[in-house]
């Protein structure tokens, strides 16, 4: 029942964090954060303290990251489907959220004031769960063969579930998570990333849900809103290689898409910022170290006894968690930055921001055919503003975005 509560709360607390921090896809840093959280899950194989390090990366892609049983008697069958349900809780309470906004004035007035739009709440929860649907799906539908040998020298190959070869692939249970997992498949994990790198060669009622292009693209430049869409074709293509690949070949696939993600990156530079282009990059070089690493410690070289003593392991970890340490620097000097800019009031020995200079225009039609166009000009302090036609237009500074 703890674990139960516990799990309601903290998909309350995401979706509060959403909402009063602004912390969506619209910011540019968290693609790369959240891309750099799921690899590391991934590949981070490690037992003990270095686990529970790892835990916050975990959280970021919606898992627990540490053994759990809800009931007597749960297979790890029945944990891969959970990891099912927890984002399914969180677009749940998505929905009701926008019901909810949409019943009570208030709330909607909130919304407007603090410029946040449901299309980002949508957006961000697309990408945050993506992470764990696709990991979840692999996992349920892959399978190993085995050669089983009988008395009379015969033998025949079957193929049960991967993660736990005791269980029948296609028995009752699995069969239920396949059906599940292959209509996610089909209506998320490969949609998804194609509307986001092909918009313009789909159909045209895909652009009814502008709003969520909007969310998706706007970090980027204009020739380049379709590097989140490619970041999630990589996603695919690392749960396809460490689901059909074993160790170590799987880790030198995984350096050989890393590096190649590098390069491109480094190349086109697809955010409007460049502090976001610098913290991608480093992320993904953060990645290539830790694979190669791996790759290193946990190579053909090192032979299985060796890896067994306490020494090679404690090196890896230590390896892994002085290069993973230097991520989560990283990004707490983001998650600071986000609450500066976000709260600038909350550090009152802060200088304030200064001031600024805004613009604001719009059209007066005078006929059919004909506009003029009025320009005005204010300060922060200005409350009154007299136009080059001599009308005098009042409004209050605190309504206008510094955007």
């Amino acid at each position: 029942l703890g674990l139960l509560v516990f799990f309601a709360a903290a998909g309350v607390g995401i979706i509060a964090i959403i909402l009063f921090l602004h912390v969506t896809v619209a910011e540019g840093y968290i693609t790369g954060v959240v891309f750099y959280s799921g690899v590391v899950v991934t590949y981070a194989t490690v037992q003990g303290g270095a686990r529970e390090a790892l835990i916050p990366l975990y959280f970021l892609n919606l898992n627990i990251g540490f053994e759990t049983c809800f009931y007597d008697g749960m297979t790890p069958l029945d944990r891969a489907g959970l990891g099912l349900v927890f984002p399914a809780y969180l677009f749940v309470l998505m929905i009701l959220f926008i019901w909810l906004a949409s019943r009570f004035l208030l709330l909607s007035e909130w919304l407007a004031k603090s410029n946040f739009t449901p299309s980002k709440l949508v957006a961000t929860l697309i990408v945050l769960s993506y992470n764990s649907i696709t990991q979840s799906c692999f996992q349920i539908l892959g399978f190993v063969e085995v050669t089983v040998y009988r008395d009379d020298g015969s033998s025949h190959v079957i193929r049960p579930w991967a993660t736990d070869p005791n269980e029948e692939y296609f028995s009752p249970k699995h069969t239920v998570l396949f059906v599940i997992c292959a209509v996610l498949l089909v209506i998320y994990v490969l949609p998804v990333p194609i509307l986001l790198v092909l918009p313009s060669c789909t159909s045209r009622g895909v652009w009814r849900f502008k709003p969520l292009y909007d969310v998706f693209f706007n970090p980027f430049r204009d020739n380049f809103t379709f590097w989140l869409g490619v970041c999630l074709v990589i996603r695919i293509v690392i749960f396809t290689i460490s689901s059909f690949f074993a160790s170590p070949d799987s880790t030198l696939y995984l350096g050989v898409v890393l590096m190649s993600a590098v390069f491109l990156k480094s190349v086109i530079q697809p955010f409007k910022f460049p502090v976001h282009n610098v913290l991608d990059v480093f992320f993904l070089i953060n990645l290539l170290v830790v694979s190669m690493g791996s790759l290193y410690f946990q190579g053909r070289d090192v032979t299985r006894e060796a890896y067994r003593t306490g020494d090679v392991q404690s090196s890896f970890v230590a390896f892994l968690m002085s290069v993973v340490g230097l991520a989560y620097v990283v990004i707490c000097a983001v998650v600071v930055v986000h609450f500066y800019i976000r709260f600038p009031n909350l550090c009152s020995s802060c200088k304030p921001w200064p001031k600024k200079q805004y613009a604001m225009s719009y059209t007066k039609w005078s006929g059919p055919e004909t506009s003029k166009a009025i320009a005005i000009e204010l300060t922060p302090k200005s409350k009154k503003v007299t136009t080059t036609g001599g009308k005098v237009v009042t409004f209050s500074t605190a309504d206008i975005s510094d955007d």
